[in-house]
């Protein structure tokens, strides 16, 4: 798979293109796991999907960094997570005045987070590639998730 974001994607399966255009269709793919509900493409450098997990599984993420599937995630995945959970947190907590205060880790628990980003010079714990080790502080790009994805996934909640 070739993804940068905003770019045309070729997906094969077993040999066989896939009718994908983009990271957003390219998402759709994973409905039996649990598909972006909200989807935003940030910048040129970064898009970023957020669904609810199916079954109370616990986080799930899916993730690149410069078209390398990073499957444990890493610093993109954290960063994005973090974002997101934080405000959830705080709406969820402002409509449940009075109750227990949601923590954010109680949050992601419930989110499946998808993240397609360009870091320039990643590094990575291993030679696989899987987790991304470079901290959201050297990425040399910001992610801004917009009021407007953010209010979606707050109507969409835990739950999407």
């Amino acid at each position: 798979m070739s993804n940068q974001p905003g770019k045309k994607l070729k997906v094969y399966l077993n040999g066989e293109k896939l009718g994908v255009k983009d990271f957003k269709s390219y998402l759709a793919l994973f409905d039996d796991i649990s598909p972006p509900e909200v989807y935003e493409k940030i910048n040129d450098r970064w898009e970023v999907g957020v669904g609810s997990v199916l079954d109370g599984g616990g986080f799930q993420q899916i993730s690149f960094v410069n078209a390398i599937s990073t499957t444990k995630g890493g610093g993109h995945v954290d960063y994005v997570t973090k974002l997101i959970s934080t405000r959830l947190q705080a709406a969820v907590n402002k409509k449940n005045k009075g109750g227990k205060d949601v923590k954010p880790a109680q949050v992601k628990n419930h989110l499946s987070v998808f993240v397609n980003c360009l870091v320039e010079n990643p590094t990575f714990d291993s030679q696989t590639k899987e987790n991304l080790a470079t901290k959201p502080a050297t990425f040399k790009s910001e992610v801004k998730l917009t009021d407007d994805f953010m209010k979606k996934v707050e109507k969409c909640g835990t739950s999407c």
